[in-house]
């Protein structure tokens, strides 16, 4: 994947391309307030006993709701807590918050939890092994000051599996140390800071995407921005397989121009998208889900077979987990595929649909059909939906 970081309309696009097709967009704000990641000294506000929550404010007006399942403990109306914005807000709901504070790199997510060493599950046995033993012994050995090794044994560390595109062991090591002891010292400042006091803020939104994103698919970025070049390779600078795939775009030919980014985005905001075999989708987001139906188009149903219907709708799929991801659509979402009379037909395009969503790296499962024949799907949400974050009318 070619991911283009440029400046947008509203903010910061960046743009993830394959095979001259887009498959991810995402707009950041430059002048949110909020950011997931954030982490303030709120205060309890209001204890919502019938939901297991309460709300905590961090500041004027300002709340973030948080489920006691996202806490070590039940909080008490007026109690100072430690919050970090895990979801921004959407569609009138607050931001929600955690006080499980977690800090991502590249190749490590430190967790203000009990020590231990968890290898990502995604990894092959013999590389949780290897890296579970090159932790160990980084710790036993004289790499690591014996005041570095009391802030490590203090928290969890999560490895990534990026962690297997480390260039040298130390690059790790390194980042877990970093990690640590930079939460380390907010959960110090945070037992004597004041009320309503962000005590973290973030990186940008841009850099902390570009940190999630899986260096098996990432290719090269491209910005035609100096600015947005020299943040983007600061953020990296310990990092050199990153540093490698950063280039300035400087030709006078605009780079948003030469990946047609515009028709793109109203490609990916409009309704309805044409498949190849003739069939098209509908795409409806409504408040509580969203809805896709498939169509076979202008062609004469009394004349179509059924392999015909099972040719479309497993394109169909194909290009619904395209969009899926491209709109970033979360919540419940409810598809109609062509109706087969063959169960076969339908069990194996459900098998189709799981296999291309699980590739997603955001959680995503299958449900099933219903006895209606309408396929039901989950999504959890992270980011807003592209259609939130950009208006068609403003491109």
């Amino acid at each position: 994947m070619k991911l283009i970081a440029t400046n947008w309309k509203q903010g910061i696009g960046l743009f993830g391309f394959q095979d001259n097709r887009l498959i991810t967009a995402n707009i950041y704000n430059r002048e949110q307030q909020i950011c997931i990641g954030d982490i303030y000294v709120g205060r309890v506000n209001k204890i919502l006993p019938n939901m297991n929550a309460c709300f905590v404010q961090i500041g004027g007006k300002e709340e973030i709701f948080l489920p006691f399942v996202e806490t070590e403990r039940p909080y008490k109306s007026g109690e100072a807590v430690l919050i970090q914005i895990k979801k921004e807000a959407s569609k009138g709901k607050q931001p929600l918050g955690t006080t499980k504070l977690s800090l991502a790199g590249l190749y490590c997510v430190v967790n203000y939890e009990p020590y231990a060493i968890q290898i990502s599950s995604k990894l092959e046995k013999e590389e949780r092994n290897h890296w579970k033993c090159v932790l160990n012994q980084a710790l036993e050995s004289e790499k690591i000051s014996s005041l570095d090794k009391e802030v490590l044994l203090k928290y969890c560390l999560i490895v990534r599996t990026n962690i297997l595109k480390a260039k040298k062991e130390d690059e790790v090591i390194s980042e877990w140390v970093s990690l640590a002891k930079r939460l380390d010292d907010i959960v110090k400042k945070g037992a004597f800071q004041s009320l309503y006091v962000r005590i973290y803020r973030e990186e940008s939104h841009y850099i902390r995407e570009l940190k999630n994103i899986s260096q098996d698919t990432l290719e090269e970025i491209i910005t035609d921005d100096m600015t947005l070049y020299e943040e983007i390779s600061s953020a990296f600078d310990n990092v050199s397989i990153m540093r490698e795939k950063i280039r300035l775009y400087e030709d006078d030919f605009p780079l948003y121009k030469l990946y047609s980014i515009e028709s793109k985005l109203q490609e990916a905001l409009s309704k309805k998208i044409w498949l190849k075999c003739g069939g098209f989708l509908v795409i409806e987001p409504t408040e509580a889900l969203t809805v896709i139906d498939v169509n076979s188009g202008k062609c004469d149903k009394k004349s179509v077979s059924e392999e015909y219907y099972k040719k479309v709708n497993e394109e169909a799929a194909v290009e619904i987990a395209r969009q899926i991801v491209l709109r970033n659509i979360s919540g419940i979402i409810i598809i109609d595929f062509i109706n087969m009379q063959l169960k076969e037909n339908q069990k194996e395009l459900l098998e189709v649909l799981s296999r291309l969503v699980s590739k997603d790296k955001v959680k995503t499962r299958v449900m099933g059909m219903t006895s209606l024949g309408l396929v039901e799907m989950t999504r959890a949400k992270f980011e807003k939906p592209l259609w939130e974050q950009i208006k068609i009318e403003d491109i």
